[in-house]
């Protein structure tokens, strides 16, 4: 669900936790602390991606996370998943094209929506 959990993903966090969501974290820097007193679990990427219904990136622009989201990963997305976008470099973390939304051989979305 929460891709970044520094200090924006933790308020996220809290956010989706006041909807009594459960929610799956990645972040290379744990806080398992926190994520133990929130009832958060921290997964990896491939198992966050298909496991959740909302992917909400709150993650610095780096190399590592330039088009962290890209086709590749919206194909590994959970199907009817949303996309959360409040990240100002967005645009630089997810390639979001209608040709990476879209599976080439049925023309079905990989995801049921998305804020950009």
């Amino acid at each position: 669900m929460v891709v970044g959990t520094g200090k924006i993903g933790k308020i996220a966090v809290r956010i989706f936790r006041g909807f009594g969501t459960e929610v799956l974290a990645f972040d290379p820097n744990l806080s398992p602390a926190w994520a133990a007193a929130l009832g958060v679990r921290y997964t990896d990427f491939d198992m966050l991606l298909v496991n959740s219904n909302i992917i909400s990136p709150h993650l610095p622009l780096t190399p590592s996370s330039r088009h962290l989201l890209n086709a590749g990963t919206f194909a590994r997305m959970k199907p009817g998943a949303y996309l959360l976008n409040t990240h100002e470099a967005f645009s630089a973390i997810a390639r979001v094209t209608t040709a990476n939304l879209v599976r080439r051989e049925t023309g079905e979305a990989f995801l049921a929506g998305t804020t950009l």
